[in-house]
């Protein structure tokens, strides 16, 4: 269990893509803080999910944050199951992903593509 750090693939004043590479089962994502400044998101999860792999998209408005699992524009919970990309309807103060389950194989990157 783990905290992976965050880069950024892109810094731009309109948009950024974070990314977290190579999470296994049990590890987070370090938070990443946009205070609201980027409400359009999209995450991307591309890697091995292994047997019965899956990431969750969490968010929190608090500094010291109590973290909930987010939805996509459908109203479903974003607990990934499967490679793909999916929007992220909830503009949190911050944002991690958190692999919570997988076998020894889970080896998943996380891309957040955000945008004013």
């Amino acid at each position: 269990m783990a905290v992976i750090l965050y880069n950024y693939l892109l810094d731009d004043v309109d948009q950024k893509i974070v990314q977290w590479l190579t999470m296994a089962n049990g590890d987070t994502g370090q938070p990443y803080v946009f205070a609201g400044w980027y409400p359009d998101k999209s995450a991307q999860l591309t890697g091995t999910l292994g047997a019965a792999g899956q990431c969750n998209i969490e968010g929190s408005n608090l500094t010291t944050p109590t973290w909930a699992t987010l939805k996509d524009f459908d109203g479903l919970v974003l607990n990934l199951t499967a490679l793909g990309v999916r929007g992220v309807r909830e503009n949190t103060y911050q944002v991690r992903p958190n692999v919570s389950a997988g076998d020894a194989n889970t080896a998943l990157t996380l891309t957040l593509l955000i945008r004013k």
